[in-house]
């Protein structure tokens, strides 16, 4: 790591020949065993010295507002001369050979933290961890934890967010290890593959305040109210769906009357006889619609009746899920009933039942 080479690959990459200019530097897969000559390099905010033989931390004092230092896959056994880096972030010394966390407590705004692949074994080798009151994402996994006790270290961490042991025999042997992690961890909110959502911390601290009964029934309370809220909000829609077709109907009557009195005036001015048989006509036409609508209002009259059948109460699993990504399905079920025949036990009617998919949507839900 010359001088000399750092310059050519500041020309190469289109970057400042000033040295202090830089504030980032791509420095990986350049075969490098030794950090040095960066000492122009005042102005780093993000060193990439990743893939390469570096076997020791070493030759920053310079970079003291660097941000983010990426030192993956070398072969470093120990963590050391960060003490500088008052600034750091994001350290990831992911696939390297460090035994023991160490060294990194004296970084006061450290968030992020990757040290996963590495030779870490015991609880003592990660109690670092305690005192890094700013760390809010740490990545351990693919080590050889095997210490129980790590999760008090984890529960003495007041900012951690998002926590991975994926990979570690400590798993194992934690019984219930998910909900024990959540509820020790306060604020986690990702644990290893999957975020921890507000039902996932009811469910952890209902176990453990009342066991597996207990977290089963608090599961089924959030199922049925996201059902309630995924159905009030489905016939709000239609609601709103309905109230709008009406609006169209009602405005296209309203034209239509409009040309009708249009063309009756254009009637009357032509043929005063016309225009008196018109309206007779007119007239007798209201009265008998009148009529109808007053002799209909009975009991046996045609009426519609509409349901709306939600995921959950589709039995059929070819048909509960449909489109990709097996989004859910919402039917809406409408029944037309219409009077048949009239017998003294009542009104025999015939029924035309239409079924329309009305929305598909990528909301999960439990059945």
């Amino acid at each position: 790591m010359t001088t000399e080479a750092i310059q050519k690959h500041c020309k190469e990459s289109k970057l400042y020949l000033t040295p202090h200019l830089n504030d980032v530097l791509y420095l990986h897969f350049k075969g490098y065993r030794k950090i040095e000559n960066l000492e122009a390099y005042t102005g780093l905010k993000c060193l990439w010295l990743g893939n390469n033989g570096i076997e020791h931390i070493e030759n920053l004092n310079n970079q003291t507002v660097l941000r983010n230092l990426y030192l993956q896959y070398n072969v470093i056994r120990k963590i050391e001369n960060l003490e500088h880096l008052q600034l750091l972030d994001t350290l990831n010394l992911c696939h390297n050979f460090v035994e023991k966390l160490e060294n990194i407590c004296n970084l006061p705004v450290l968030h992020t933290l990757n040290i996963s692949h590495n030779r870490l074994q015991s609880a003592d080798d990660i109690r670092e961890l305690s005192n890094c009151h700013s760390l809010v994402v740490v990545d351990l996994s693919y080590n050889q934890l095997d210490d129980p006790e790590i999760i008090q270290i984890f529960s003495s961490m007041d900012n951690l967010r998002v926590l991975t042991l994926t990979g570690n025999p400590v798993i194992k042997k934690i019984s219930h290890y998910r909900n024990v992690l959540i509820v020790e961890c306060k604020n986690l909110q990702h644990l290893d593959d999957r975020p921890v959502f507000p039902q996932d911390r009811a469910c952890a601290e209902a176990w453990h305040k009342g066991g597996i009964e207990a977290a089963q029934a608090t599961r089924q309370k959030w199922i049925e109210e996201e059902h309630r809220k995924i159905t009030d909000s489905v016939r709000a829609l239609i609601k709103r769906r309905d109230g709008f077709r009406k609006k169209v109907v009602t405005a296209g009557t309203s034209a239509g009357m409009v040309i009708n009195e249009e063309a009756d005036d254009m009637d009357r001015s032509s043929s005063d006889s016309e225009a008196t048989t018109s309206d007779n006509s007119t007239d007798n036409s209201t009265s008998n619609s009148e009529a109808k609508l007053q002799g209909k209002r009975h009991a046996d009259e045609d009426y519609k009746k509409t349901e709306i059948i939600m995921p959950w109460h589709i039995q059929d699993s070819a048909l509960r899920h449909k489109g990709k990504g097996e989004k859910s399905l919402i039917v809406e079920l409408e029944t037309q009933y219409m009077a048949n025949s009239t017998t003294n036990k009542g009104t025999n009617f015939k029924t035309q039942s239409t079924t329309r998919i009305i929305s598909t949507h990528n909301t999960s839900y439990h059945s």
